[in-house]
């Protein structure tokens, strides 16, 4: 039988560990290259995964302590002339504080609820799920930056 809430806690503990192996070696290839356009180098991918993190995290705390609390959009940042290394290691500190505090929520607790400003009304286990095809997203974009495709 598939246990919903153990696998998302699963796949946020591998996630570091595998955003870890895609960057290992970057250095100076992780950052904005030249011409780039609008796509995020590798740097600013694991920033804003790293932003991401600690907003999910709060809104988690906040749904956790408050009675249907309004939970704001955020803009994204800018991330350009950001270090790579630095947001690595405070994503992986973050994420696993966040697996650590879903693994100890009550189940009843998975199911409370707060306000989104644009997505309505959202669960722990929604933004859980949301957080899991949002890490997958964007480790594929690192990966198709790291290695280019041929056309």
């Amino acid at each position: 039988m598939y246990d919903e809430k153990r696998e998302l806690i699963a796949s946020y503990r591998a996630m570091p560990e595998t955003l870890a192996a895609l960057c290992q070696d970057l250095g100076a290839d992780a950052g904005p290259k030249p011409g780039q356009g609008n796509g995020w180098s590798v740097a600013e991918v694991v920033c804003h995964l790293l932003d991401a993190e600690q907003r999910t995290y709060e809104r988690v705390i906040r749904i956790r302590n408050e009675e249907h609390p309004s939970l704001p959009l955020y803009p994204d940042d800018v991330y350009r002339n950001r270090v790579l290394d630095g947001a690595l290691m405070a994503f992986s500190r973050l994420r696993r504080e966040h697996a650590r505090l879903l693994e100890e929520l009550a189940p009843v607790v998975w199911s409370r609820t707060g306000v989104h400003e644009r997505e309505g009304e959202l669960s722990i286990l929604d933004m859980t799920r949301h957080t899991v095809a949002h890490d997958t997203e964007h480790l594929a974009q690192i990966a198709r930056e790291i290695r280019p495709t041929s056309r």
